[in-house]
């Protein structure tokens, strides 16, 4: 009976030597069945529902002990490192642009009516025009100055009926005007904010 032990022990001894290289497998006697069925030659067991190999080894020729490993993954002996790759970021700060408020010029309308300007006083913004236009029936001027003191700034001339004439102010000020034909009787103020 302990001849036919040995010869047991000795056939299952024999299965574990492949070309030489002594395996100590730690795959249970009862697990064995389904290591002769893997393609990779590695005793492996089931666990569960799934299959793994199990890989703990020592080869004698070399002395060299190798860690467990899973099928696909790289050499225990050869030493890997994760590389990680942060992503980079580019922080765009938007531009806001304020509009410029640009005020065009603006033409006034006036009238000149017989012995009166209307209206007496206009206040316009530098870099605005005032149009006046006789509406009377008689000729009348628009003279810068106080009557009897024009200050040469501006003279239109004598305007019929229908006739206009126009002045653009550049600078801020007080302007007075007059029709130098009725003296007194026709004053008026054109006052330049800037």
């Amino acid at each position: 009976m302990l001849a036919v032990f040995a010869l047991i022990l000795f056939a299952c001894a024999s299965e574990d030597v492949t070309q030489g290289t002594s395996v100590h497998s730690t795959v249970p006697p009862t697990a064995r069945s389904s290591a002769s069925n893997s393609t990779s030659g590695m005793p492996t067991t089931t666990n569960g529902d799934s299959l793994t190999t199990a890989e703990s080894s020592t080869t004698e020729t070399t002395g060299v002990t190798t860690a467990p490993s899973t099928t696909g993954t790289p050499s225990p002996l050869t030493a890997t490192s994760p590389t990680t790759t942060m992503p980079t970021t580019t922080t765009t700060t938007p531009t806001t642009t304020t509009p410029t408020t640009t005020t065009l010029p603006n033409t006034h309308n006036l009238s000149i009516g017989d012995k009166f300007f209307e209206p007496t006083t206009v206040t316009i913004s530098v870099g605005d025009t005032v149009e006046w236009t006789n509406g009377g029936d008689k000729g009348h001027t628009v003279t810068s100055g106080a009557v009897g003191n024009p200050d040469g700034l501006w003279h239109s001339g004598v305007l019929i009926s229908g006739a206009s004439f126009s002045q653009t102010f550049t600078t801020s000020g007080t302007f007075q005007y007059f029709c130098k034909i009725h003296g007194d009787k026709m004053e008026a103020t054109v006052i330049v904010q800037g």
